[in-house]
């Protein structure tokens, strides 16, 4: 009896491992089956494709002008310091002189500017005319024209104004102004 057990725990043994070839080596029905599925799923349709190439061109439109926004503000954030600097300096000079015009030009090393007004890498150039004067009594400034930065022609900043108006009579008093390649003068 054991014998015969033993012989049909074989031929159940051989079965399994057949059938273990067969799908293994695709050549049974299933291994058959599975190959096809395969083929089918292979790759993507052009309509799944057109979907992603649409939703790239819809997200680079919208962050096209996002970033040279970004781009136009990093340019203007130099000469903003720039003027800010300025102000402070011609500020400073009428608090000692008061009731004297201080002149923009004689803030110029203070600052890091060279006798012209140009910064070391002669990407900005500020006005030297404009002068600042405080009054004794009032410790109220007045600010005889804009200060004014303008962007050297041969870089990357040219064409671009900023300028700082100063008004006491406006909140806040000190406000920035944009001129982009010759554009409309607007906030900034």
């Amino acid at each position: 009896m054991t014998r015969h057990k033993e012989m049909t725990n074989h031929k159940e043994k051989e079965k399994i491992m057949t059938r273990h070839k067969e799908m293994t080596n695709h050549k049974g029905k299933e291994g058959i089956m599975v190959n096809q599925r395969k083929k089918k799923q292979a790759g993507f349709t052009l309509i799944e494709l057109l979907i992603v190439i649409l939703i790239v061109g819809i997200l680079a439109a919208v962050a096209m002008p996002l970033y040279l926004g970004y781009v136009a503000d990093a340019k203007t954030a130099e000469a903003k310091s720039l003027i800010g600097a300025m102000w402070t300096a011609m500020r400073g000079c009428a608090q000692v002189s008061a009731g004297t015009a201080c002149p923009a030009s004689a803030q110029f090393g203070r600052i890091g500017l060279d006798a012209n007004g140009d910064t070391p890498d002669g990407r900005w150039r500020i006005r030297p005319g404009d002068t600042v004067t405080m009054n004794p009594t009032t410790s109220v400034y007045t600010l005889s024209l804009l200060i004014e930065a303008t962007g050297a022609a041969t870089t990357d900043v040219d064409g671009i104004v900023v300028e700082l108006e100063y008004d006491v009579g406006v909140t806040p008093p000190g406000r920035f102004f944009c001129t982009a390649g010759g554009g409309a003068r607007s906030p900034c």
